[in-house]
């Protein structure tokens, strides 16, 4: 069984089904789906879980140990702001709403999809298994929502000003690259949060896509990139550097990708995170192991190309999964180089904390095994206070152009604002 895709849900449950009687605290509030081409894990509810704030004075090492004690597949989401720990100079003031640092469970029921057929793994639950499989089989039902508009916590003007005061950082050599991001958001929520995700995915096809919910907090993710992933001995990263759209024929879509595969600017900002990433990566490699398996690659998405390279190095058996988070996270696409200074210039100019997104959603098996995503094209849903935000960035180099990269921040967030608007 490919333990590469994961999944968890009462949320599912409840779309795909008006006549089971299902109590909703069986399921704990914890909720996620995580399909991928060659298939798809669903895990429902929550058997033990490991939630830590920012106000927690280890959170990876309380990890490691909650990973280290129990046994079986255990899904979550790791925070931008966890960085904070990493490298304590960057740490902000807590926010009390801001949502956990580190959320981890390891599910009641699992249930894993391959070539098209539901399979029950394990289950913990009031239900039998043959019922699980057929509603996990059943199609969600049709997204209907009121349109929700989102809305820029920062005007253009602003963005451009930003903008322009990176570039004078990098002219003068304080960095050379930085993600700069900014926030858009909504005082509503969506009324089935899984249908509008289950739509964004199919408008997107994005390749590591999720859907994660715990008690008070959501998160609607179309990512296409991922941040790490280890099989074996092996760990592997694919940042995502330059973005074009989809042309309207077949000529121009090859014409655009042409286009991109030239563009020096975006190569520019490749490259750079390549060097980056290849530099966190040989922190937990053996020697010798770490090297570049595609460079500038193009990869074609159902909205846009993307620019992606992959780096891959080998590491001891032994190296835990939570030492490979403090030698590379946060993942450097979205932060730029030198890593730390890219993130304090950031933090002076963006509006909004950037909590879940630019962080990463993923699982963890038993054996070390792990694949996690970045967490990009994404709406957060803060169920407390009724707040949903999404936000978009892009790599500012030398060669930037500040219209040109705010029009690329609104590229990113066409699918999103199409499925919201219905």
């Amino acid at each position: 069984m490919n333990q590469s895709e994961v999944g968890w849900c009462w949320c599912l449950l409840l779309c795909n089904v008006d006549t089971l009687p299902i109590d909703h605290e069986v399921w704990q509030g914890y909720v996620a789906h995580l399909p991928r081409p060659d298939g798809e894990w669903l895990a429902l509810g929550a058997l033990e879980h490991c939630v830590l704030g920012e106000d927690h004075l280890d959170p990876l090492g309380e990890l490691q140990r909650w990973l280290d004690r129990r046994t079986g597949i255990a899904f979550g989401v790791v925070s931008y702001d966890l960085r904070g720990h990493i490298e304590p100079t960057l740490g902000a003031h807590p926010d009390p709403a801001a949502p956990p640092v580190l959320a981890f469970f390891r599910p009641r029921t699992l249930l894993f999809r391959e070539s098209g057929s539901w399979k029950v793994v394990h289950n913990h639950s009031p239900w039998p298994d043959d019922q699980l499989v057929h509603l996990a089989g059943k199609s969600a039902r049709p997204l209907a929502m009121k349109r929700i508009a989102l809305h820029p916590s920062i005007s253009r003007e602003r963005y451009l000003s930003d903008v322009g005061q990176l570039l004078e950082h990098i002219r003068i050599g304080d960095i050379y690259e930085v993600n700069y991001c900014q926030t858009f958001t909504a005082d509503a929520l969506p009324e089935d949060p899984y249908a509008l995700w289950r739509e964004l995915c199919r408008q997107t096809e994005a390749p590591m896509a999720g859907y994660f919910s715990i008690p008070g907090y959501a998160l609607l993710c179309a990512s296409p990139e991922r941040y790490l992933q280890r099989h074996g001995n092996t760990i592997r990263s694919q940042p995502i550097k330059g973005t074009i759209r989809r042309g309207a024929t077949p000529a121009e879509d090859a014409g655009l990708c042409e286009k991109l595969r030239n563009d020096p600017k975006e190569q520019s900002e490749n490259i750079m995170i390549v060097d980056l990433v290849r530099n966190d990566l040989s922190r937990s490699a053996l020697p010798g192991t770490v090297c570049v398996e595609e460079l500038f690659g193009i990869h074609t998405f159902r909205t846009v190309h993307h620019m992606v390279s992959t780096i891959r190095a080998e590491v001891p058996a032994a190296t835990p999964f939570t030492q490979l988070l403090r030698d590379t996270f946060p993942m450097g696409s979205m932060t730029g180089a030198p890593k730390i200074s890219a993130m304090r210039l950031a933090d002076r100019h963006e509006a909004l904390r950037r909590g879940w997104y630019s962080g990463s959603l993923g699982w963890i098996d038993d054996h070390g095994n792990f694949d996690f995503n970045v967490i990009i094209r994404s709406l957060c849903l803060d169920e407390r206070r009724g707040v949903m935000t999404c936000s978009v960035g892009s790599a500012i180099t030398i060669q930037a152009d500040a219209a040109r990269e705010y029009d690329e921040c609104l590229l990113k967030l066409e699918a999103i604002r199409c499925v919201l608007a219905g």
